[in-house]
């Protein structure tokens, strides 16, 4: 399925009534998940800035 918005407010709009239905401990799991996801990426930009800053 792929869904696309007319802009960036009816894709939130979207999102929070689309969590309303979502069961809490389903919504939990997602969250740790996506935090996790980030987490790891800013790890991986930090460890790209530090071997920028040591090549100059």
């Amino acid at each position: 399925m792929q869904l696309v918005f007319h802009s960036k407010s009816c894709a939130i709009k979207f999102v929070r009534s689309m969590l309303l239905y979502l069961d809490p401990k389903d919504l939990e799991n997602a969250v740790k998940l996506a935090v996790k996801e980030f987490e790891e990426r800013l790890k991986e930009l930090e460890e790209l800035r530090k071997k920028r800053i040591e090549s100059l």
